[in-house]
């Protein structure tokens, strides 16, 4: 609650609620860019409020966390780094002994390249940590510069509110409440990248732990008796205090050069991540640190370092043999081409060219299927044939029809026949037909009163006559009428 409070005030000394209605008529990017800037000053706000015992609740002392956390990080690299190169050390020294035994090997083979793997998983823990450790260095450059700016904005923003100034204007304190938010934010990140450092090197070291577990103190210290372990430090030091340095001309296919002959020399970049040429080819894999001081040998526009002037004389006598040797062995075991950095030479290469000594390696992927609703129609060629002597015997008739000559006849059975077409004209339908008309009359009934105007000698009555025809009469009156035919 004190939190909520502590900033909902300093938001509305910065915003009052009467402007709300004036941010929320802004566009999109107009809004984020103003809520930024008001999270900067209110954050701003608390830094400062904190730092005088007024408030900023809730907020961690972040100076203190980041050099708490940057000097105890950078000891536990330094210890990661030197139980690799102890490690390390003591397996070369024993590789050592054995490549300069001759052809007489004490080491069985099998065990001379499990040596070799460890020590190659020893070279890239330290090359990581190393990389790991420049990273570090970084980080502790960019929070000390936040560091410095924080503080030096705290102690402006003191000098502007102390009095007797009564007031300051906004335009002046707000940006520097911004400048301290930002300062504070720079320290934070760096911080939270210092975690993400450390358990990026726990996880390094948890595998690194594998060889230390497989090669302990009390399993070497048998097998070194009699040898003696030189860091690399001391191998260039050794080197280093002999006056024994690479002379011309070695041979005609390579060059010479020399510190005091280049002005840039140590800036120089060598093949192989800095390891002798010669100990990577003569012994199977075996890795030495080459000492550039002794001199640079140039072979088609590429620098190798040697440990030795020796293992230089011997690489130029056959440049073309030990890097071929190097080469394939790179191919037999890929997990040298990142640590000596041959990714240019292998990078038109499959891995599973690079596994021709073994296996293929085997990738392993999340994969989905998914059944179309709708497939599309899929289009089968009928004619299509894969069967080799199928397709032989197809291109010897194609052959043979080139040499051929096609003549045709055209009979009455030939089916290429000219095609005739004939129409026909049905007979037109034909109907006759007879009637005669025939019909019968109704006699009219007549009926006729006599004697109604009386007679002259008044003596006769009225009488009523019927003269409606007979209709047997009509029938033979008509069958006698004449018909004209």
């Amino acid at each position: 609650m004190a939190i909520m409070r502590e900033t909902t005030a300093a938001l509305q000394s910065v915003l009052p609620q009467t402007e709300l209605s004036t941010l929320l008529k802004l566009s999109r990017d107009q809004k984020e860019s103003q809520l930024i800037e008001l999270m900067h000053i209110v954050t701003g706000i608390r830094l400062y409020n904190k730092k005088i015992g007024k408030g900023g609740a809730g907020i961690d002392n972040l100076a203190g966390i980041f050099l708490e956390l940057l000097p105890a990080l950078q000891e536990k690299l330094e210890a990661s780094i030197a139980e690799g190169q102890r490690i390390c050390d003591r397996i070369t020294a024993l590789m050592e002994k054995d490549s300069m035994s001759g052809n007489t090997h004490q080491m069985d083979p099998g065990d001379y390249e499990a040596f070799a793997e460890a020590a190659a998983n020893c070279r890239q823990k330290e090359a990581f940590l190393h990389i790991l450790g420049k990273a570090i260095e970084d980080c502790e450059k960019a929070g000390r510069a936040h560091l410095d700016k924080y503080y030096a904005e705290l102690e402006a923003i003191t000098r502007s509110v102390t009095p007797p100034r009564k007031s300051v204007a906004t335009k002046e304190i707000y940006p520097k409440f911004q400048e301290l938010a930002r300062a504070w934010t720079g320290v934070q990140e760096e911080t939270r990248l210092l975690s993400i450092y450390e358990s990026t090197m726990s996880g390094v070291n948890s595998h690194g732990r594998v060889v230390a577990d497989e090669y302990t103190e009390e399993k070497l210290a048998n097998m070194l008796s009699g040898v003696e372990v030189l860091s690399d430090a001391q191998r260039l030091e050794k080197s280093g205090a002999s006056e024994e340095r690479i002379e011309e001309p070695l041979s005609d296919q390579v060059r010479i050069y020399r510190p005091e002959q280049i002005v840039n020399f140590p800036e120089m970049t060598t093949e192989y991540r800095g390891f002798c040429a010669l100990s990577l080819s003569n012994g199977n894999g075996m890795l030495l640190r080459g000492n550039p001081q002794l001199g640079i040998v140039s072979y088609r526009e590429k620098y190798y370092a040697f440990s030795s002037a020796t293992a230089a004389r011997a690489f130029a006598f056959a440049p073309l043999k030990h890097t071929s040797v190097i080469t394939t062995l790179c191919q037999m075991r890929p997990y040298l081409i990142p640590l000596l950095e041959m990714h240019s030479t292998f990078s038109s290469m499959t891995a599973q060219k690079l596994g021709l000594a073994g296996a293929a390696p085997k990738t392993r992927c999340d994969a989905g299927v998914q059944t179309e609703v709708h497939a599309p129609t899929r289009c089968f060629v009928k004619s299509y044939e894969w069967n080799e002597w199928i397709l032989r015997a197809q291109a010897s008739k194609l052959a043979n029809i080139r040499q051929t000559v096609t003549k045709s006849t055209q009979t009455t059975s030939s089916g290429f026949r000219r095609d005739a077409d004939t129409q026909v004209y049905l007979p037109k339908d034909n109907s006759t037909q007879t009637r005669r008309d025939k019909a019968t009359a109704v006699p009219k009934p007549v009926v006729y009163m006599a004697g109604l105007r009386g007679s002259a000698k008044n003596t006769a009555k009225p009488a009523k006559v019927d003269l409606t025809p007979d209709i047997v009469s009509h029938r033979i009156a008509d069958d006698m009428e004449p018909k004209n035919h």
